[in-house]
């Protein structure tokens, strides 16, 4: 007697991603790489034409001011056009800026003033284009795997910036001095072509009540208040800043701390960092399914308690091996709460607001960079160069405290959500 075939229960799957946002993940990945190796070759560039370290640094400075200038601006246009089509235009440009530097060099009339600008304008495509980029995915996959989504982007971000970027742009340019440059030009092209093969519309979904008064600043205001009034994005932001605050200072002077302290190389130095990255690049892996296991809330509550503990210990331990292991450890903890907020705001936010909340939310983590920096130089000048590290974990163990409010709040959110649409069908 033939027995019936057992079925076995098999736990639900994650939607696959989209060809679209492999297309995109792809224009992204391509870009990146054009970044990573540019943001390498620039400071290589300007100590050419100059010895003075405060002119070279200001190559960073003027990269990443852009950030606090144009973040808002940033976030205002991509919900006002087709998101796909500014991040082509934007690629163009980019690819003509670069393809400008190139020439300057080649005709000899190359200066740091003309670096600093070419900087601070790539800088500020940056702003549009990774601002247009984040509020573009919810349109491509489905809200369930936004997770997964954004843990492929942010993986890819950290191997252009840590890894590939770093070794092909000190490569190439030890090869040429323009190599670089011009590789990073045809990155853009690249991106442009992929992100020309996505079908379809990506203008945001028409707002469901009348566009604000005022302009831009009005639908900026708009945008930051809708950000301001939603108990999770408003904790979402304020955590965020706290966490940039307190990492920037925890890594102001880590060069001085691994190489007094921990009586490390400069090569030391630079494995110190590769570990951070490598434990950066396993939480972008373990995000989405530490958030499905755990929970959104537990997961990110974990990750900053996690981070907090790993900074202070890294401060306090003398053995540069513990260092490199906890600094893995605070990596990989930051990119899941990364991967794991940007998911939920995604999934929060109305199409329409996206980029301006997303503009508003990298405000609040790139502004407050300057200021932890900073700090921890005054820190470290008054007391002890381990001091940063152990005052940037202590912030984040209060900002864990802070965290545990999330899960409240979604509930409160949840609610007010469940009401509205009950009062709409009634």
């Amino acid at each position: 007697m033939n027995s019936a075939p057992r079925t076995t229960a098999k736990a639900p799957r994650t939607p696959p991603l989209s060809g679209a946002f492999r297309k995109l993940w792809g224009a992204y990945a391509v870009s990146g790489l054009g970044d990573g190796i540019r943001v390498t070759a620039l400071p290589l560039m300007a100590a050419t034409l100059t010895g003075d370290p405060q002119e070279v640094a200001l190559v960073a400075t003027f990269e990443r001011l852009p950030w606090l200038l144009f973040a808002l601006i940033g976030g205002a246009a991509a919900d006002r056009v087709d998101r796909r089509k500014l991040m082509i235009g934007i690629d163009v440009l980019r690819h003509l800026l670069v393809a400008g530097f190139i020439a300057s060099a080649l005709g000899g009339t190359l200066s740091p003033a003309l670096l600093y600008a070419v900087a601070f304008l790539l800088g500020t495509t940056d702003t549009f284009y990774d601002t247009a980029s984040q509020a573009m995915i919810p349109s491509t996959v489905p809200t369930p795997s936004l997770a997964r989504a954004n843990s492929r982007l942010f993986g890819t971000s950290v191997v252009n910036l840590s890894f590939a970027g770093p070794v092909i742009g000190a490569w190439l340019f030890a090869w040429n001095v323009h190599a670089p440059f011009a590789v990073d030009a045809l990155t853009f092209l690249f991106s442009a072509v992929l992100l020309l093969r996505i079908p379809g519309s990506f203008r945001p979904a028409p707002p469901a009540t009348p566009a604000p008064a005022g302009g831009w600043l009005g639908e900026i205001r708009a945008g930051l208040a809708f950000l301001l009034r939603h108990p999770v994005l408003r904790l979402l932001t304020v955590t965020v800043g706290l966490l940039s605050l307190a990492g920037a200072m925890a890594t102001s002077v880590l060069v001085l701390y691994a190489t007094r302290t921990l009586g490390l190389s400069e090569a030391g130095y630079g494995w110190l960092i590769a570990g951070s990255a490598v434990g950066s690049l396993v939480g972008s892996g373990l995000a989405a399914r530490l958030g499905a296991r755990l929970g959104w809330g537990t997961a990110n509550t974990g990750a900053v308690l996690v981070a907090g503990v790993t900074l202070v210990l890294a401060g306090t331990v003398c053995s540069p091996y513990a260092v490199a292991a906890l600094l893995a450890v605070n990596g990989g903890t930051v990119v899941v709460w990364n991967v794991l907020t940007a998911a939920k705001r995604q999934e929060l936010v109305p199409d329409e607001l996206r980029g301006k909340a997303a503009g508003a939310y990298r405000l609040a983590a790139w502004g407050l960079m300057p200021v932890g920096s900073a700090l921890g130089g005054f820190l470290a000048a008054r007391t002890t160069v381990s001091a940063p590290m152990v005052t940037g974990g202590a912030i984040l163990l209060a900002a864990s405290v802070l965290v545990l409010r999330l899960r409240a709040a979604e509930r409160d959110a949840s609610g007010g959500r469940a009401d509205t649409d009950a009062a709409d069908r009634s």
